[in-house]
């Protein structure tokens, strides 16, 4: 419990109960939120390689093509998102 009180983000756990792998679930989830985002984008054809970088780098969630490109819905790293912000509907 000393870590605990030593670190501010520590979440004190028991391999013996289980007690606080919950909260522990929640706090991670929390911490790599901050570093994701969702979002809609639209692609057009003649930027193909856009729509390869969002399927590699995140995880899609909606894919409808359209008369001139491509409309997503994608979770992705913030970093990915604000390069591909021109693309964001």
């Amino acid at each position: 419990l000393r870590a605990v009180r030593a670190f501010p983000h520590a979440v004190a756990i028991s391999a013996r109960t289980g007690a606080g792998v919950e909260e522990l679930k929640n706090k991670i989830v929390a911490m790599l939120s901050a570093y994701v985002d969702r979002g809609a984008f639209f692609i057009p054809f003649t930027e193909g390689e856009y729509l390869a970088l969002l399927h590699e780098k995140g995880k899609v969630y909606t894919e409808e093509y359209r008369a001139s490109g491509v409309y997503l819905e994608v979770e992705l790293p913030r970093i990915w998102a604000e390069r591909l912000r021109q693309f964001r509907v």
